[in-house]
Formats: structure tokens, C-alpha cells, sequence
């Protein structure tokens, strides 16, 4: 029965993620219903793709092979909730975007949404991320002041092994912003700190 309602969802013109059968596996859930919502978008969808992805046994890139929940760094998101440490995605923008070349507020806007939607999309099926979305969904929004910057602290997440999407504005192929995968806020935190919030 359960089978048949969440075909009869998935088909169904108001998709709903809160509206799945409850026996459904939480990843399988959150993925089923991101493939069904996204499976629409068009030729856009597949414009950007430049997914840092590290090994986090060797620091390798890939990216084809996303962090298996039992891999993540920072222990399993059920301890870290436990414990008063919520996960959190931090994200990386470029301040010279807008104070040298002027891009207004919502293009800016719009490349964080980018990344963030890419990175969750891209691992949907790993544990911390769908406890993630399933919960208050934390962020920290950091600056750097330039591309320089901006690839210097994607090569540094991935050789910290921290899984995250730097983003390229195509077809300008510009380089705006990183999103991390959720981790515990205790693990990401040291890897940022030196960065100032972006206000």
C-alpha cells in the first residue's frame, strides 16, 4: 500500500515532501521527492557543474563518489544533535562581486541559492544531510575578498576533506561561491573562523 501511495505522489501535480509514506526511509524520501521536483528543470539544470567532492579517507576529488553517511567527518548526526551541536552548511561568498563589480543584491542572492541547492541535491542520500533538511537548516554565510580567495578555500575544504560545491556562474564562468554539505557545526567551525561574516 505504502508503494502505491508514494507512486501516486510522485506523479501527482503538488508534490509535497511532508506528504510521504513514513515507512519510507528518510534518505530514500528526501532523494525520491528531490528527483521528482527537479526532474523538470530543463537544459538550465545542467549548465554549472563544477562539484568539489572530497575523499574523505584520502582528500581525493571526485565527482561521482559523494561521502557515505557512515564516511562524514564529525561523528553521526544524531550524536551531534544530542550533544547541543546542530549541523550547519557554511557558505563563502565573494565581497568583490558586489563592491567592485557591482552585481546587485539578488544575482548575489541567487549564487548562494545555486550552490546550496546543488551540494544538498548532490549527496541527498547521505545521513547528516537529510536529518538536515528534515530539521532548521542552520547557515553561516561567510566573505572572501576575491576569486584568488575563493579557490584558495575550496582547495583548503578539500584537503580537509570537507565535501562542498564551489560554484561557477556559467556561461561568464565565474567562480561565486562555496557551499558546504551539512556537518556538526563544531567540525566546520575551525575551518572557517578566520573568515568575516558577510553582512
Amino acid at each position: 500500500h505504502s508503494l502505491v501511495v508514494a507512486r501516486a505522489f510522485l506523479a501527482s501535480p503538488s508534490r509535497s515532501l511532508l506528504l510521504l509514506p513514513p515507512r519510507l526511509s528518510l534518505a530514500h524520501r528526501h532523494r525520491s521527492a528531490l528527483l521528482s521536483l527537479m526532474s523538470g528543470g530543463g537544459e538550465e539544470n545542467h549548465q554549472h557543474h563544477h562539484l568539489t567532492v572530497s575523499s574523505l579517507a584520502s582528500g581525493s576529488s571526485s565527482s561521482s563518489n559523494p561521502s557515505s553517511p557512515t564516511a562524514s567527518p564529525g561523528g553521526s548526526s544524531s550524536a551531534s544533535e544530542v550533544e547541543g551541536d546542530p549541523l550547519v552548511q557554511f557558505i563563502v561568498m565573494r565581497r568583490d562581486l558586489e563592491k567592485e563589480m557591482h552585481w546587485p543584491t539578488g544575482a548575489l542572492i541567487s549564487q548562494a541559492c545555486h550552490a546550496c541547492v546543488s551540494i544538498i541535491w548532490t549527496t541527498a542520500t547521505d545521513e547528516q544531510t537529510a536529518h538536515y533538511v528534515h530539521d532548521r537548516m542552520h547557515k553561516v554565510v561567510k566573505e572572501v575578498k576575491d576569486e584568488k580567495a575563493l579557490l584558495e578555500c575550496s582547495r583548503h575544504l578539500e584537503t580537509s576533506g570537507v565535501v562542498h560545491k564551489l560554484w561557477i556562474e556559467m556561461p561568464e564562468n565565474i567562480p561565486t561561491c562555496i557551499a558546504t554539505k551539512p556537518y556538526p557545526h563544531s567540525f566546520l567551525l575551525p575551518l572557517f573562523k578566520k573568515l568575516r561574516l558577510y553582512k
